[in-house]
Order: structure tokens, then C-alpha cells, then sequence
């Protein structure tokens, strides 16, 4: 028979190599998925801040001046 010891060193060693809940949920993946979608956010802050981004901004939201201000301000 096992003792009551022993019982509880494994009880502790399984509890310090579980693994997670979800496959994807670590430190590493959520890394990595902060800087993607940082990059794409920086990639439409550099389309709205270029040259023709506002224009083309506002043609794309027919016309709506407000409604592009605040596209801007989502991303910025």
C-alpha cells in the first residue's frame, strides 16, 4: 500500500506538471498574437496617415468625414 505521504507527493507533483486548459492558452501564443494584431493595426494607422489615406479613407466611407475620424481614432 501506498502511505499517506507519498500519496500526497503526487497528488502535488500532478498538480505542478497540468497541463492547460486550452492548447493555445499560454504565455508564448498570446505573445505572439498581441504583436500580430498590433502590425495590423499599425498597417491601417500607415494607410489612414498617408498622403491620400484620408481621402481615400473618406471615398471608401462615402463621403462621411465623422465616421473616418473615428475609424482613426480606433486605431490610433
Amino acid at each position: 500500500m501506498i502511505d499517506a505521504e507519498e500519496t500526497r507527493r503526487q497528488k502535488a507533483r500532478n498538480l505542478r506538471y497540468k497541463k492547460p486548459i486550452a492548447k493555445e492558452l499560454n504565455l508564448d501564443k498570446i505573445t505572439d498574437d498581441l504583436w500580430e494584431i498590433q502590425e495590423e493595426c499599425e498597417n491601417v494607422r500607415w494607410y489612414t496617415d498617408s498622403e491620400d489615406g484620408s481621402d481615400s479613407l473618406i471615398n471608401a466611407l462615402a463621403g462621411d468625414e465623422e465616421e473616418a475620424y473615428e475609424f482613426k481614432m480606433a486605431f490610433w
